[in-house]
C-alpha cells in the first residue's frame, strides 16, 4: 500500500511558551550551561586562562613601575604598583583555585570509576556469581564486603 500524500497541519499557539520566553534568554541560558560544563570538565585550563589574563597585565604594570623607579620618576606611579600587586595576587589565587579544581576533578573521576566497578560487582553478585578466593573453598563477595562460606541448597550462606 503506497501513500501518495498526507496533509500536515500546525497546531495554533494556545498560550506563550514557558520554556523559551525569548531567543536571547534561551541563548544566554545555554551559553551559561556550556560554560558550566566546560568548567566542570576542564577547570584547570579555564581558570589558568583567567589567571594568565590577570597576571600578564600585572607583570607589565610592575615592570613599568620598576622602570620608572629606576630612572627616578617612580614617585607618581604608586597606583601602578598597587594595581600590579592586586592583579598578580588575584591571578595567583585563581591559579591555585584551578589546581584545587583539577584535583577535585581527578577525585570525581576516580569516584565515578569506583562506583561503576562496585555496581558491576553488585550486579554480578545478585546473579549468584561470587568470585572465589584461592584455597579453602571460601568465597569472597567483594561488592558487599561479605565472606561467603559456600552454598546451602542453592542459597549463599554469608
Amino acid at each position: 500500500m503506497a501513500v501518495a500524500w498526507v496533509p500536515v497541519r500546525v497546531n495554533p499557539d494556545m498560550r506563550p511558551s514557558r520554556l523559551v520566553r525569548s531567543v536571547s534568554g534561551y541563548v544566554t541560558r545555554w551559553l551559561l550551561t556550556i560554560v558550566r560544563i566546560f568548567v566542570l570538565y576542564k577547570a584547570f585550563a579555564f581558570l589558568l586562562t583567567i589567571s594568565l589574563a590577570l597576571v600578564t597585565p600585572g607583570v607589565i604594570l610592575g615592570a613599568r613601575f620598576l622602570y620608572q623607579f629606576a630612572i627616578g620618576q617612580g614617585a607618581g606611579h604608586v597606583q601602578s604598583l598597587i594595581l600590579a600587586s592586586l592583579l598578580i595576587s588575584l591571578g595567583s589565587v585563581i591559579a591555585v583555585t584551578g589546581v584545587l579544581a583539577d584535583l577535585v576533578s581527578v577525585n570525581r573521576r576516580i569516584l565515578e570509576d569506583i562506583r561503576s566497578r562496585t555496581m558491576r560487582l553488585e550486579q554480578r553478585m545478585s546473579l549468584g556469581a561470587c568470585p572465589s578466593k584461592a584455597g579453602g573453598g571460601v568465597k569472597v563477595c567483594w561488592g558487599l564486603g561479605l565472606w561467603c562460606h559456600g552454598m546451602a541448597g542453592g542459597v549463599k550462606v554469608c
